[in-house]
């Protein structure tokens, strides 16, 4: 019995003693915003991420710490006394305030691909701990584009522009307008009208031509070099005319008709070989004749008609100033006519002339192939010229106005642009299709891409762009951004190496305007030489690459700037 009684009384000590020495264990479940945030628990790292969890947590009071770069440390006292605790945090970010300079200062700031409105030396507030992308644009310098880490809560950054090599001209000419290089030799026309041919290996004139003792005609206008084909020289020039007033009408002799010519000229044999009009006034619609004038607006834009050659062609978009009493199928409203010319460029015979009822044309057509493309306000015509007919019309909207054609073997570009309306349209060559439609202006076309301006806003940029896409699909290849142009930008020419830019800057605190002219690498966008000028100087709107130089032609003031490129 006694020994029943003391086994008893061990059991019960037993079982007191390892109900006192029983332990409970929770669960901690984290959360946090952003996630991958490391978590120290009573200062130790646990070796994991949020979201993570962490099992068999004896009860108790625990520190937990959460730490990410880049955000304030999260500390969190929790008691765990029960099974499960489910923790969602917020982390709070760091931000820093950077000085920025730069030598030599007032360059264009850019964080992240976007504008902060600031120029070096700056300070720049609230930018979050992070790796950033950080920009600086100043003309001539070439552009800074580096990565910096952001990880104390103030830091300064001091960057150092270089400069763009300045190129120095190697020739420049006077009293040259419209030059036209063929070979070895650049000719052009000079104030008196009279053709000059320049040897480009010396820059010596070698000859003259005074083309008004060949053409003898009074009231000239304006004379223009089109082409130069062996011994052939092709111009337009355009007179004032005087008619015969009719009875009772408004036009007297004093009011003069401008009208066009279309020649070519014998280099070698010095005479006319053929010539024919740009324009056609027939007098019984005299009458009319200050709505023709303000058909031509000459002098102020285009009159919207072409003359011009290529390979065994010559093409004129003819105007015809006439009226109901000269063709009875025209309203009393219709006062001229458009027509479509194609000539034999050696004799001038004219091998097809094609009336299509045409609107507005809009620059000189695109010849490729055998065939030619003709663009009008409202459609682009394309005709087979060893069948002399037409292939394809495509209608255009008539609410814009397209200007020159660009193409090749795939494509053909044309500008299209009216109110609040810029853009470029890639149309199918051979068929017709239309393949895409682009915001932009100021086309070139090269190779398997098509190069232009963009002014749309891009990342929180609001400026110039020059864009590269793809001829065929339209998808852009890449984009040079110009944030410090404020006044205008230009594509002037492309080759197989350059592309050559004009960049207008205004400077309001020294009320001066600089035009730069720079070169870069067309393959690598590498700015490689700049040429500039202030807005006292001429302005040049022209380039010509050709022979391993560079030609940079103001039309309007006869001055060729030429460079090197070797």
């Amino acid at each position: 019995m006694r020994k029943k009684i003391y086994l008893l009384s061990i059991l019960i000590i037993l079982s007191l003693t390892f109900s006192s020495c029983i332990i409970k264990y929770g669960r901690i479940e984290i959360n946090s915003e952003p996630q991958g945030a490391k978590m120290y628990l009573n200062g130790e790292d646990t070796g994991r991420l949020t979201p993570c969890v962490l099992e068999k947590i004896e009860f108790g009071e625990y520190e937990i710490v959460l730490k990410k770069f880049g955000f304030k440390d999260t500390k969190l006292d929790v008691k765990v006394d029960k099974r499960a605790i489910l923790l969602n945090l917020t982390l709070s970010p760091l931000f820093s305030t950077l000085d920025i300079d730069s030598e030599p200062k007032w360059a264009m700031v850019f964080i992240d691909d976007f504008d902060t409105n600031k120029l070096t030396p700056c300070t720049i507030e609230n930018i979050s701990y992070s790796k950033h992308k950080i920009n600086l644009y100043k003309t001539p310098y070439k552009p800074i584009e580096e990565e910096i880490l952001v990880n104390n809560e103030k830091m300064s950054f001091h960057f150092k522009l270089q400069k763009i090599p300045l190129k120095e001209s190697e020739k420049y000419l006077k009293d040259c307008y419209y030059p036209i290089i063929d070979g070895d030799y650049l000719y052009s026309i000079d104030k008196e009208y009279k053709l000059k041919k320049i040897d480009l290996k010396n820059y010596k004139l070698v000859r003259k031509w005074n083309l008004r003792n060949f053409i003898k005609v009074n009231n000239f206008l304006s004379l223009k070099p089109i082409k130069i084909y062996g011994d052939h020289f092709y111009f337009e020039y355009w007179i004032e005319k005087t008619y015969q007033p009719p009875k009772g009408s408004d036009l007297t002799l004093e009011d003069r008709i401008p009208i066009g010519y279309f020649t070519c000229f014998n280099l070698i044999n010095e005479k006319i070989i053929w010539e024919k009009t740009i324009n056609i006034v027939n007098e019984k619609c005299l009458d009319y004749w200050w709505n023709f004038l303000s058909a031509m607006k000459m002098g102020e834009e285009d009159p919207f008609t072409f003359a011009t050659v290529d390979d065994k062609y010559a093409f004129i978009g003819q105007l015809e100033f006439t009226c109901k009493e000269v063709d009875s199928s025209l309203s009393i409203y219709d006062i001229y006519k458009r027509h479509f010319l194609i000539l034999d460029r050696f004799t001038g015979e004219i091998l097809k002339k094609f009336d299509e009822n045409y609107s507005l044309f809009c620059g000189d057509p695109f010849y490729y192939d055998n065939k030619v493309y003709v663009r009008t306000k409202d459609k682009l015509y394309a005709y087979d010229l060893n069948k002399l007919e037409k292939i394809y019309e495509i209608p255009l909207s008539d609410k814009v106005l397209g200007k020159t054609i660009i193409g090749d073997k795939d494509v053909l570009i044309l500008d299209r642009g009216g109110l609040n309306i810029t853009s470029i349209t890639s149309i199918n060559r051979n068929n017709g299709d239309f393949l895409w439609t682009l915001s932009g202006y100021n086309k070139f076309l090269f190779g398997d891409y098509v190069y232009y301006i963009d002014e749309k806003s891009q990342s929180g940029y609001n400026g110039f762009n020059i864009v590269c896409s793809d001829k065929i699909k339209g998808e852009k290849i890449w984009l040079l951004q110009f944030p410090d142009v404020n006044n205008s930008l230009r594509i002037l020419g492309i080759s197989k190496n350059f592309l050559f830019t004009k960049q207008t800057i205004y400077y309001p605190k020294q009320k001066n305007q600089i035009s730069y002219y720079i070169c870069y690498d067309r393959n690598t966008k590498e700015a490689l030489w700049y040429y500039s000028l202030s807005s006292t100087e001429y302005i040049y709107e022209e380039l010509i690459f050709q022979n391993n130089k560079l030609f940079l032609v103001s039309p309007s003031q006869g001055l060729i700037t030429i460079f090197n490129l070797n």
